[in-house]
Parts: C-alpha cells; structure tokens; sequence
C-alpha cells in the first residue's frame, strides 16, 4: 500500500506494518517523495540567467535520483528488544541523506577551503512506535494492528494471571 502526505514541518502518516524478521536484524525506513504534476521546474533559460545567491537550495538537492527517496533511518531491533518486548515502545530517529546535491554556493566554498568530508544531512526526524511480539502459537493468526496486539496481550496477561491464581 503506498499513500502521499503533503511535505510539511509535521507529517502525521498514521501507518501501521507487521515486519516479519529476526531480532538481530537490521531495519531500514526510507521516506520517499514524489513531484507534484502541477510543479513545473525552471526553464534552463531562467537557470542560466539566475545567480548564484539569489538561487535557493530546493528540496530536489536532497531527493534520491535513483528512487526518490528523501531521506533514511536505520535501527537493530536486538537493541530495542528489551523496551518493546510484548509491549509498545516508541522510539525516535534521525532521519538522515547521504545523496544530498550540494548547491552551487556550497560547492565553490568547497574548491576555496578544501574539500570536507561527506557528512550525513539530517533531514528530519521520525518516530516509530514499535512492539515486539514473539510466536507464541504459530496456529493462532499473528494480530495486524498496535491495538489487536494490546488486547492480544491483556488477554494473555489476564489469562496468566487467572491460572497462577489457580494455582496458590
């Protein structure tokens, strides 16, 4: 399933996915963009006769070439673990772009005082609200959302505590 949000300071996506994987694992999330149909970029006319300075660093300098990706953020579930195991968690990310087109400006600062090293752009920040949630029963249907998850677990946690009552 893919859908757009408008860019803005604050994105709410609001999206929930089961990630099927390993606890050493690695995880990457990518944030794509897409032009608007109805943006037209400057004619190489206009390019040609704009100045350096009054030219502004767009939004296309941090876009992806090869897949329109804006920017990534990359965490291992082995080290989250311990703080979303059968419970949620939310985590904070930067997310960061390495394939970010310098601006002219930039670049002639570069040829003046030596090249600096390639740094990562952080381009935002993205928080993740994640629950580990171990097969417990590999007949029983794995649960699709955060809430199916929550009331999966209440009813476990109950029913646990129902047969140690039992058993005293």
């Amino acid at each position: 399933m893919s859908r757009y949000e408008t860019l803005g300071q604050d994105v709410n996506f609001d999206y929930e996915c089961i990630i099927d994987t390993y606890p050493d694992m690695i995880i990457t999330v990518s944030l794509h963009v897409r032009p608007d149909q109805h943006v037209r970029s400057k004619a190489p006319i206009t390019r040609l006769f704009t100045s350096t300075r009054k030219r502004k660093e767009t939004l296309s300098g941090y876009v992806s070439q090869y897949d329109g990706a804006i920017g990534q953020t990359r965490f291992a579930l082995v080290h989250m673990l311990h703080a979303c195991y059968q419970k949620p968690y939310e985590a904070n990310f930067d997310c960061f772009n390495a394939w970010y087109d310098r601006s002219s400006r930039e670049k002639q600062r570069e040829k003046k005082n030596g090249p600096d090293q390639d740094i990562l752009k952080v381009v935002g920040s993205l928080s993740i609200e994640t629950l580990y949630l171990p097969v417990m029963d590999p007949l029983q249907p794995v649960p699709l959302t955060l809430k199916e998850c929550n009331m999966a677990l209440q009813a476990y946690q109950w029913e646990e505590k129902q047969q140690s009552g039992r058993d005293n």
